[in-house]
């Protein structure tokens, strides 16, 4: 994808003056359709009675320092997007790591037809910490640091900002936390119930009337990217009055592409996934 955005930059030289604007409704094409696994919009070809499974992922982010980094959640969401689980086919998309992109509701672009139209399961999936993550309460500001793939930093003036006006301070999951929990495999499944709040500090929440009246500073995901697409698709899903399982999932963190760690991670996702489909059944 980067490489195409160049090759569109350098051809746009050959077009003359005044082409500049077909030359950005290409890549806004090009970044549109090849975000989207071959799958992900149905044809009228395949059939399938049974609901999509749908998976979030990000690029990669960090290349500048590291060229050799990659995004396990893209890896193991575009690589489960060939199959079909339980009979449930899986479908992906694969998010920029860049606020611009976040602050013109790409997230709700992209997902709210596939929500409407009814996933039997979906899983916002980034890089996090030593184990898998079940991030059980998004909250809703940006408050990390660090910058974006664009160079954007998103607390402007080191201060939390909301990432969505006028909505709920933290929101919870709706993932069958207690039985993916029970996985066993290379890493441990947490359950993650940690938040920051400006009046307590760091909060290990038993529930999210605990959290009333509290403000959030990070969520169980964080306060960068990974929080905020796990707290706007759950938002999202509560506003379009929607009932499925759905929650942030974040895998181990990995400093380069090790494909045995990669398969592996991948052989657990799964495992997640089916257990999620069993503890859930209709």
């Amino acid at each position: 994808r980067l490489l195409a955005r160049v090759l569109l930059r350098h051809n746009s030289l050959s077009l003359g003056e005044g082409q500049s604007t077909l030359v950005d409704k290409s890549i806004s094409t090009l970044e549109y359709e090849s975000r989207r696994s071959p799958n992900f919009i149905d044809n009228g070809n395949r059939k399938h009675s049974a609901k999509p499974i749908l998976l979030t992922c990000f690029d990669p982010f960090k290349l500048d320092a590291n060229i050799a980094q990659t995004n396990p959640s893209a890896a193991v969401a575009l690589t489960l997007a060939s199959e079909q689980i339980y009979g449930h086919e899986v479908k992906s998309l694969v998010f920029p790591v860049r606020y611009s992109d976040f602050d013109a509701q790409i997230v709700e672009h992209y997902c709210s037809p596939s929500f409407v139209s009814g996933p039997r399961l979906a899983l916002t999936i980034s890089m996090g910490r030593d184990q898998f993550d079940l991030e059980r309460f998004p909250g809703r500001r940006r408050s990390a640091p660090m910058g974006d793939n664009a160079g954007a930093v998103g607390p402007q003036g080191g201060k939390p900002v909301p990432c969505i006006a006028d909505s709920p301070e933290f929101v919870e999951f709706t993932l069958p936390a207690e039985e993916i929990s029970k996985i066993e495999g290379t890493w441990a499944v947490n359950d993650n119930r940690r938040v920051t709040t400006d009046e307590r500090g760091a909060v290990i929440a038993s529930s999210l009337e605990q959290l009333e009246g509290s403000t959030a500073i990070e969520g169980s995901g964080g306060g960068y990217l990974s929080n905020e697409i796990s707290y706007r698709t759950r938002y999202l899903q509560q506003k379009l009055g929607l009932d499925f399982p759905l929650g942030h999932l974040h895998v181990p963190k990995v400093d380069d592409s090790n494909s045995r760690v990669l398969s592996d991670m991948l052989i657990q996702t799964r495992q997640i996934i089916v257990a999620a489909l069993e503890a859930t059944e209709p």
